[in-house]
Formats: structure tokens, C-alpha cells, sequence
């Protein structure tokens, strides 16, 4: 199993009352014999529009870094939030296309879930923890090529103020599913920074 390291930042700001934008930074550092060393960084930017109480749509632009490659992708999102007594589930459908030079265009469609709940009070408040598990099930297909990855995200999230909170929790994925002599899985320790300007 490779371990690894994984700091994220995600800044949003909004436009309109309906509408933000994201902007998203991440690496990955991964351990090999008792170090880490980098093995990627991500920039995207998304335009989030809100379309009812309670469901928006998304769509950005991602560029990785991995060695001396760059990728490029295009992002497509719906998302839905349905709030409960004391916790809220959130599903999240999306797709994406990859390019890089030299390597056939990579396609993934997406579905995530995501379940928080307040580890005291009835609602995610100021200066309170929440738990957070989410699990993701993606699908992939390049050139002729198919394959499967599963995620599950626990996380604990601690909220400072309305426009800023920090989460800390593992990411573990499954991936190459389909076929059984190759089945790979990675844990990634996460530590992710929400800030609204």
C-alpha cells in the first residue's frame, strides 16, 4: 500500500448572490523508504451557480504538474445538499476529460456522497468539530481501455468562523478494479484549508 501526504486549499469568492468562484491548490507527497517527496501539484479554478435552494452546477479547469508533464482538464459538476436534523448529506455527480502530450485523452464520470454531522450541538457551528465521511465511485476509460477506483474520505473539520474552517482525515483509494492482478491502494493523510473571501 503507498502512503502519502496531501495539503489542499480551496479560496471561493462570490460573483453574483447565484454565482462563485473557486480557486484550488494541492500536492501530493508520497513516501518512499522513510521520506516524502513530491509527486504532484494541482491548480484549478471552478464557476459554481447556485440553481435552486439546495442544488448548483459547476465548471472549471484543472492543470497538473507531475514530473516535467502537464495535464490539462476540463471539469463538469452537479451538486445537491439535503439537509437533515442535526446533519446534512450532500451527492455530487461529475465528469472530466484529461490531456496531456503524448498520452491518449483520459475520461472519468464521478459520483460522490458526503455525509457531516456536528460533533456537539445540532448544527455545524463557530468554534465546533464535525465529522465528515464521504465515498466516491469513479469510473474511467481511456483509449479502449476501462478501469474502476473507489474512495472513502473520513474526516474530522474544525469551523474558526463562517468563512473559514480546516479539515483533517484520510483519503484512501482503491483503484485498477478491474483487473484483480493489479489492484492498487494508496492512503493519502489530508489536510484541507476552506476560506471564503
Amino acid at each position: 500500500m503507498g502512503f502519502g501526504l496531501l495539503p489542499r486549499m480551496n479560496l471561493s469568492s462570490k460573483i453574483t448572490g447565484q454565482s462563485q468562484v473557486v480557486f484550488g491548490a494541492e500536492s501530493r507527497f508520497q513516501s518512499s523508504n522513510h521520506a516524502f517527496s513530491h509527486a504532484l501539484t494541482d491548480l484549478k479554478m471552478l464557476v459554481s451557480q447556485r440553481i435552486g435552494l439546495r442544488s448548483k452546477v459547476n465548471a472549471g479547469y484543472l492543470i497538473r504538474f507531475r514530473d516535467d508533464v502537464i495535464f490539462h482538464r476540463l471539469i463538469q459538476q452537479y451538486g445537491t445538499v439535503r439537509k437533515l436534523n442535526q446533519s446534512r448529506i450532500s451527492h455530487r455527480i461529475a465528469s472530466d476529460q484529461t490531456f496531456s502530450s503524448g498520452t491518449d485523452p483520459i475520461f472519468r464520470l464521478r459520483y460522490r456522497a458526503v455525509w457531516e454531522i456536528p460533533l456537539s450541538g445540532d448544527k455545524i457551528n463557530w468554534k465546533e468539530l464535525y465529522f465528515k465521511l464521504g465515498g466516491e465511485i469513479l469510473g474511467i476509460l481511456q483509449n479502449s481501455s476501462t478501469d474502476m477506483e473507489i474512495r472513502i474520505l473520513p474526516a474530522v473539520g474544525y469551523e474558526l468562523n463562517s468563512n473559514n474552517k480546516l479539515e483533517m482525515g484520510l483519503d484512501y483509494r482503491m483503484s485498477k478494479l478491474l483487473d484483480a492482478n493489479t489492484v492498487e491502494n494508496k492512503l493519502w493523510a489530508s489536510l484541507t484549508w476552506y476560506f471564503i473571501l
